[in-house]
């Protein structure tokens, strides 16, 4: 499949922050997420609001290299796919879904070619109460993606289902009248249609099913500077029947953030 490793990297916009494959080159993408309410939906009408998903890829990152040097001032790659989500009737309170459709762009400027990104799918999002002061968090998500090349010469695509239950509580302090709140969470992905992330030697990996356990630290109200939302913190521990690694995460657990008027994350 020729090209095939060339736009691995173009999935980050749904598949998030990580380490994807690039022209044969292991690369570190970070993802940042920036959402506009345009319409709130009501008990009988529909709402949307715009999404636009950014990953940013380097080459050969390292930890020291940051501490010694700072940030890179370029980008390896670049991926860029504004969303449209329909934001359902809210027939019940707590519980929003959300269809989404996406079109966007991505370029390897290592000499890749320009490749474009298709996107569609539907999250959903429910919350409960469960005793006094805690409460549950059910998000779920559905997502088909196309990559292609401006020629056409080759396409690559995958599918995955996901599913966060994210058990949270108040701390009983908190920073700048700001209530902290605590939770934990546990995730499984399954890749319907699998894309290739990563090469080990000579073996290609193919994730069918994914697993995530962690922790996340926040505010129990949104919080926000400069109107965006400070993300919540946290550290996970993905798996699968061969492999395991850490998860810095920054953002929620749950796949769908709250329709806000405007939110910001990293993730």
């Amino acid at each position: 499949m020729v090209g095939l490793e060339s736009i691995n990297y173009a999935f980050s916009t749904q598949l998030g922050s990580g380490i994807y494959t690039v022209n044969g080159r292991n690369i570190q993408i970070y993802r940042v997420s920036l959402a506009r309410r345009l319409k709130a939906a009501d008990a009988d009408t529909w709402g949307y609001r715009l999404a636009v998903r950014t990953t940013l890829g380097f080459y050969n990152l390292k930890l020291d290299d940051i501490l010694e040097q700072g940030i890179p001032d370029h980008v390896a790659t670049l991926a860029i796919l504004p969303e449209l989500e329909f934001e359902a009737p809210r027939w019940y309170p707590n519980w929003h879904l959300l269809p989404f459709v996406g079109v966007g762009g991505g370029k390897d400027f290592q000499g890749g070619s320009f490749n474009y990104i298709f996107a569609l799918g539907i999250r959903s999002r429910a919350i409960w109460p469960w005793g006094e002061k805690k409460h549950i968090r059910l998000g779920n998500q559905l997502v088909y993606s196309v990559a292609t090349s401006r020629d056409v010469d080759f396409t690559d695509d995958f599918g995955m289902f996901e599913t966060i239950v994210d058990v949270r509580r108040p701390l009983g302090f908190g920073i700048a009248d700001h209530q902290l709140d605590a939770s934990v969470y546990g995730g499984n992905y399954a890749f319907l249609i699998s894309p290739r992330l990563i090469d080990v030697g000579k073996t290609e990996l193919n994730f069918a099913l994914n697993w995530e356990f962690g922790v996340t630290l926040g505010t129990a109200e949104p919080w926000k500077v400069l109107g965006l939302q400070l993300p919540r913190i946290g550290i996970g521990y993905r798996f699968d029947s061969q492999y395991g690694a850490l998860r810095i995460l920054i953002g929620e657990s749950v796949p769908i953030y709250p329709p806000g008027e405007r939110s910001a994350t990293i993730q």
